[in-house]
């Protein structure tokens, strides 16, 4: 894919801007917030403990909240996820990075894989209709037969997004693994590559392989990179 980046506000509209750490505080939340507003990240992503804080101070400003769901595992009871992810989105997330349960991948039990998603899907769908909905599938675990099949799977099941990694499985993305998805996905279907991206180099190899988000703990020092580059953001 040939992308040309004139600007560094373009590449900063690619980032979710990630918090995820368990000893984050009130005081962290306000500061990723007040970073994602001043650089114009696509996002925050937070805890589902957080997402009020980041509501709050993200009002008017037009950075969307991001809330994971059963982060990092996916391993937790099918109601539990979906009260996780509704309440979620009560509290003010626009956008759920749902980590899905790949036991079931491993099993070959894509029925129950599809049952879980749908049923999150459905129920915070009647909340907020417009959620954005993104399925982990946590690339680092699968064979590239069940990559594919889980990723189509979770689509049928109503994602707009799959997302390749927590960042807390065997490894982060690569750019084959964005490349594999690109090639049997919809084009609306967004790919948000996340786990282990810490360059500005890097996050371009993904965007040009395909993906359409970037989930970053090192939103910062990429930005950073690209003001060097583009210094005018013009």
């Amino acid at each position: 894919m040939s992308i040309k980046f004139k600007s560094w506000r373009e590449i900063a509209g690619f980032i979710d801007h990630t918090l995820l750490s368990m000893d984050a505080t009130r005081q962290d939340i306000i500061k990723l917030c007040d970073e994602a507003a001043t650089e114009g990240f696509h996002a925050v992503c937070v805890n589902p403990f957080h997402v009020r804080t980041a509501a709050e101070r993200l009002k008017g400003t037009g950075v969307k909240i991001v809330s994971v769901v059963s982060f990092p595992l996916g391993q937790t009871f099918k109601d539990i996820k979906v009260k996780e992810a509704a309440l979620s989105v009560k509290e003010g997330a626009d956008e759920l990075d749902v980590v899905s349960n790949i036991s079931f991948v491993k099993e070959g039990r894509y029925d129950l894989f599809k049952e879980e998603i749908e049923g999150i899907v459905r129920e915070v769908r009647r909340i907020k209709s417009d959620i954005v909905i993104k399925v982990i599938i946590e690339m680092g675990y699968l064979t590239e037969e069940e990559r594919k099949k889980a990723a189509i799977t979770a689509v049928e099941a109503g994602a707009d997004f799959i997302k390749t990694c927590t960042g807390k499985g065997p490894r982060g993305v690569t750019v084959e693994d964005v490349k594999l998805l690109r090639g049997i996905l919809p084009k609306k279907i967004g790919i948000k590559a996340a786990g282990g991206i810490r360059s500005l180099s890097f996050m371009i190899d993904l965007i040009r392989s395909g993906a359409n988000r970037i989930g970053t703990s090192s939103a910062m020092k990429i930005i950073a990179e690209a003001k060097n580059i583009f210094p005018d953001g013009v």
